[in-house]
């Protein structure tokens, strides 16, 4: 073909193809046509930028910039529509229009469209499976961690406290504990208490029994408990209804507490009978029963399936034992002596075995002849 002769129509140079950019990118759309030359003085050609819409087309906005270059010594003729910061409404069908000196065209059509990101629903399902897995392993884990805590968390705090807690030897005190009770209870604190307090946990104990003390508690109880309590690290009181003079009431309970938060600060309380139930009523100190109860670290004992001999195997019972221990002052022993003191109390148990029936309930009224290891706390029953 001889190009400097020819008057035909555009050629088109270039096949473009659908651009997808994202809002806010910038997009560049190209169109290229030969054009030819013509030695005419007048003759030129032209490129025209339209957007394409359902009325018709219009021009770009004045912010697209357009750059027009030629080559092939002004034979081929190209263009460039620059968009800086696509917009929403800038997507859509342009129409490049190349033109040469008799009015003759070509036509390039090109679309501008969104990325729309690619939603994969298997992905998705993964996803979802993989969430669920993680939260059924922390409920599972949570559950776990939960009823080992219930299961075994006491037994923790009580090896915790006696392995890491700063010891209360350097106090000036002689016992570990003043155990007070009434003679009714004589069994369960005589018997049971005080001997595997002091022959299995190495605790130092003194005991005071209060049956012989009526009339005011406040009064009578501090007058005679005043000064061995100056001697204990822990006040230890069997609560049952025989130390309150048989009135197993709030009100009873309230004026024996308050009384013995007088006399020491570190109360452990040892109710052998459920509690009676707490007067929300306050008193002009905005007192109530339910205010001293949060004061002293109660816990309640539970004589059923406790047999003299058979240990105390039952869950209640090591509970029970473990809540005592941890409101006592820490203590540092080793292996070798705990398994000596386990050895000299089956040896005590199996000795005293054919004189105490075997089955008989702690708490009740029989009698016996019990050793300690205090000399204070040496008693003989008739």
């Amino acid at each position: 073909m001889d190009s400097a002769g020819y008057s035909g129509t555009p050629l088109q140079m270039y096949e473009p193809h659908d651009l997808y950019v994202k809002i806010g990118d910038e997009a560049r759309l190209f169109c290229e046509a030969f054009v030819g030359r013509i030695d005419l003085p007048d003759a030129y050609n032209e490129v025209h930028w339209k957007r394409m819409e359902h009325n018709g087309s219009v021009k770009p906005p004045e912010r697209f910039q357009v750059t027009n270059k030629s080559r092939e010594d002004n034979e081929i003729l190209g263009s460039h529509l620059l968009i800086r910061g696509v917009r929403r409404e800038d997507f859509g069908q342009y129409t490049c229009q190349i033109s040469n000196t008799w009015f003759q065209s070509v036509d390039t059509s090109v679309w501008l469209r969104e990325i729309v990101p690619y939603h994969d629903e298997s992905q998705d399902k993964t996803a979802y499976k993989q969430i669920l897995l993680v939260f059924a392993a922390v409920i599972l884990s949570s559950l776990t961690l939960v009823a080992l805590y219930l299961r075994f968390g006491l037994q923790v705090r009580v090896i915790w406290k006696d392995s890491f807690c700063r010891q209360e030897t350097n106090d000036g005190k002689d016992y570990d504990a003043l155990v007070c009770y009434d003679d009714r209870d004589s069994d369960f604190v005589l018997g049971m208490l005080v001997p595997k307090l002091e022959t299995l946990y190495d605790y130092r104990c003194i005991t005071h029994h209060l049956g012989s003390i009526h009339g005011n508690f406040g009064t009578e109880w501090s007058a005679v408990l005043k000064g061995p309590a100056q001697h204990s690290r822990r006040l230890l009181v069997v609560l049952s209804p025989s130390i309150l003079h048989d009135s197993w009431t709030s009100a009873a309970l309230y004026e024996a507490l308050h009384a013995l938060l007088t006399i020491h600060n570190k109360i452990i309380c040892i109710a052998l009978q459920p509690l009676p139930k707490c007067d929300p009523t306050k008193n002009a100190q905005g007192e109530s029963l339910s205010t001293l109860l949060h004061a002293v670290h109660l816990v309640e004992w539970r004589s059923e399936g406790y047999c003299v001999g058979m240990g105390d195997r039952s869950r209640e019972h090591k509970r029970f034992w473990a809540s005592v221990r941890l409101h006592l002052p820490p203590h540092r022993y080793s292996r070798q002596a705990v398994s000596l003191k386990q050895e000299l109390n089956q040896m005590s148990v199996a000795t005293t075995g054919s004189r105490v029936n075997v089955c008989t309930a702690v708490g009740t009224s029989k009698r016996g002849t019990v050793l300690t290891n205090s000399h204070e706390s040496l008693e003989v029953l008739v």
